[in-house]
């Protein structure tokens, strides 16, 4: 608490003399005659001190020149039938009225030029007004809103200016989602009619208008199941099928259906002889049929590689010195420790189409092969491990000058790390499991990617 405390008192401090720093600067510029480079550098005095009387009398006094001088302005355009120039003289003498108020020093603002303004400002809405429905009128959608956002600028509820900048905004794009509409641009047209009613709301039916363009874009997919030329993969041809079932039917994508198998008729999809019945899917409601096989599934369940290292085994000892004091010293102990190392891999290969059943087209197509592995090297001691240190000896019995220690921290550390390794890769399985979920993202995407109007 003391240390908030202190940094409020600090922080009122910096202000006060910031404060009075631009309160000196402002009466130099009164003194030179300058009252808006003086009235600015009052109001930042008052902003950061509002106590600071001589900033305050100061600023009323210079702000006042200057609010007469954008009053002078408007009534100079006013008088002069300048109606445009008058609206915005008068809604800068106000924008800074209020402005100056808000640090607490009011100024005289008389009602006069209220009254003259109201005069000015019907004279110029109604005006633009008529220039902006004349623009309207000739399909000048860009001109015509600049118009009716000036007006609602000024004058929100200016008769119905809502409606006419609804309309200058949102009539073009209505009218090129119909446009992509008839011309077979069904999920360009699904977007537009979105961005219409994300703006416009129900426009001219857009929201019936979407929902004709999402029908007439989706794709409903059939997933009959991928298939192998090995008989031993059926239990991995149905994990990969229920898998690239399960994520299109998640895809975040809303012109991708798929289509549940349970009711379809057995002749769509024949098996034996891979050919699509077109005519009894598209009557089904199917529009595509996704073929796939697993062109090769291979796993490989490495040996365990074992090797003999040599090391030392760490004995601390106690000993005295010259001093008679106890110290602590190492002794090392020639031993052998195991290392082991065992590699696990997979690697599946994918074919697969995605089929039109209107016209036979194949719509996405690949072939792709991918692997996955994983592999261990770990270490093991029957002895204390917390003393064993990594090295090399030539003999165990004797001492060589090519034995060496190392016991360093980084040397050690690494030891540790085999030491506590994970003995155990991932098996065969799982790393087919991963594959399937590789190929089946893969597919996943680009399926997603597909857009007929792109093509």
């Amino acid at each position: 608490m003391q240390r908030l405390l202190m940094l409020l008192v600090t922080l009122l401090v910096v202000a006060s003399c910031a404060s009075k720093r631009y309160a000196r600067k402002a009466e130099e510029f009164e003194e030179a005659g300058l009252f808006e480079d003086a009235a600015e550098y009052y109001y930042k005095s008052v902003s950061r001190n509002e106590k600071n009387v001589e900033a305050k009398l100061g600023l009323r006094e210079n702000g006042q020149k200057v609010l007469e001088n954008k009053l002078s302005a408007f009534n100079t355009s006013h008088k002069n039938s300048n109606h445009k120039e008058a609206v915005y003289a008068f809604r800068e003498a106000e924008r800074y009225y209020e402005e100056i108020n808000g640090v607490g020093v009011e100024l005289s603002f008389p009602q006069k030029y209220h009254n003259y303004y109201d005069e000015s400002e019907k004279i110029f809405l109604e005006k633009r007004y008529a220039e902006g429905v004349n623009e309207l009128e000739r399909d000048n959608y860009d001109k015509s809103r600049q118009i009716f956002e000036e007006i609602g600028s000024i004058d929100p509820s200016y008769k119905d200016v809502d409606e006419k900048f609804r309309v200058a905004r949102y009539q073009p794009l209505y009218e090129k989602g119909n446009d992509q509409l008839e011309n077979g641009l069904f999920r360009s047209a699904y977007y537009t009619f979105d961005e219409v009613i994300e703006g416009a709301g129900n426009y001219k039916q857009a929201i019936d208008l979407r929902s004709e363009a999402l029908d007439k874009a989706t794709i409903t997919i059939l997933v009959p199941g991928f298939y192998s030329l090995n008989f031993r993969n059926r239990n991995n041809e149905a994990t990969l099928t229920q898998k690239l079932k399960g994520a299109l039917s998640k895809i975040d994508n809303p012109f991708i259906k798929v289509k549940d198998a349970s009711g379809i008729a057995a002749d769509i999809f024949k098996r034996a002889s891979g050919q699509i019945n077109n005519e009894a899917a598209s009557l089904a409601g199917v529009d595509a049929v996704l073929k796939g096989r697993i062109v090769r599934l291979d796993g490989n369940e490495g040996e365990t590689e074992e090797s003999k290292e040599k090391g030392y085994l760490r004995k601390e000892i106690t000993k005295e010195n010259e001093q008679g004091e106890k110290i602590m010293e190492y002794e090392y102990y020639k031993t052998e420790y195991r290392e082991y190392r065992k590699k696990n891999s997979a690697s599946l290969e994918v074919s697969y189409q995605l089929i039109s059943t209107d016209n036979g087209e194949v719509m996405v197509t690949d072939h792709f092969r991918i692997n996955e592995s994983d592999q261990v090297h770990y270490a093991s001691y029957k002895g204390d491990e917390d003393q064993l240190v990594p090295g090399y000896w030539v003999d165990r019995d004797k001492d060589n000058p090519r034995d060496v220690i190392r016991d360093d921290e980084e040397e050690v550390h690494g030891l540790r790390k085999l030491l506590d390794a994970d003995e155990e890769p991932e098996t065969v399985s799982e790393l087919k499991s991963a594959l399937y979920g590789q190929a089946v993202d893969q597919m996943v995407e680009k399926i997603d990617q597909y857009n007929p109007e792109n093509i």
